[in-house]
């Protein structure tokens, strides 16, 4: 079967969207250090909801990844290039109107999946499942929308390892997933020299550092880069895909 809602023809929507779960990945344009593109946030993501899709539909489920939403909020990426920032409102009201089209076209579910967590960002796709819900029962729609949330505390915790310390952006976490999913947009010279870069980032962002470089990002990352794999990058995915399967499968 199909995995991503794209590929399928329209008399198969009709027959397979009915009841269906949607995975609405949702990414960033902003650096991740010298090593990873500018784009991993949307490959992370995309590759995510892909794979949960396949998951979802080997325990008999309807399920299928939507495109990724490639723009959000990056404000902490200030001052690097590349770096692409929209308002807030904008987001969620695109955010909102694509999770409604979803269940208009007869899904029961549309689960949003985010690896960008610039606060602003992240403030959107919290307050996203509320109002998009609110709107859904204003319209007369069933189904729901959720956001699967890595960053609660369980869902850190199960992931353990440089997720768990938020010391994370660019580093071992998300160079392992890009090496599994995308290894030829790393740039490998780069990611194995680079020096570990412990930083407490959720720390420095709430004692008020508001850019990567005010927390001590000089190049756009944190984290240990070189000690990513593409093995470890398996076994997060299979994580992961874990937790989404449970989030969407909860009544």
């Amino acid at each position: 079967m199909a995995l991503t809602l794209g590929e399928l023809t329209y008399p198969e929507a009709e027959k397979l969207l009915p009841g269906a779960v949607l995975l609405l990945p949702v990414g960033a344009i902003e650096p991740h250090g010298p090593h990873l593109p500018l784009e991993t946030d949307c490959v992370l993501a995309a590759e995510l909801a892909r794979r949960s899709a396949a998951h979802l539909q080997e325990r008999g489920a309807s399920a299928f990844a939507l495109p990724t939403l490639p723009v959000s909020v990056t404000d902490y990426a200030q001052g690097f290039a590349g770096a692409l920032s929209i308002p807030a409102a904008d987001v969620a009201a695109y955010l909102r109107a694509t999770a409604l089209a979803g269940l208009r076209a007869g899904a029961r579910r549309v689960a949003i999946l985010t690896f960008h967590f610039d606060p602003g960002h992240h403030a959107v796709m919290r307050a996203a499942p509320a109002e998009a819900n609110a709107a859904a029962r204003a319209a007369g729609l069933r189904g729901d929308v959720i956001l699967v949330d890595f960053t609660k505390r369980a869902h850190a915790q199960r992931i353990g390892g440089e997720f768990a310390t938020g010391s994370c952006h660019g580093g071992s976490f998300e160079s392992s997933l890009l090496l599994a999913a995308r290894p030829d947009l790393v740039r490998e010279a780069a990611r194995r020299a680079l020096p570990d870069l412990p930083v407490p980032l959720p720390e420095r962002m709430r004692a008020g550092a508001a850019t990567f470089r005010d927390c001590g990002m000089d190049q756009a990352y944190c984290g240990f880069p070189s000690q990513a794999s593409a093995q470890e990058g398996e076994r997060l995915y299979g994580i992961l895909s874990e937790i989404i399967t449970e989030a969407v499968l909860t009544p």
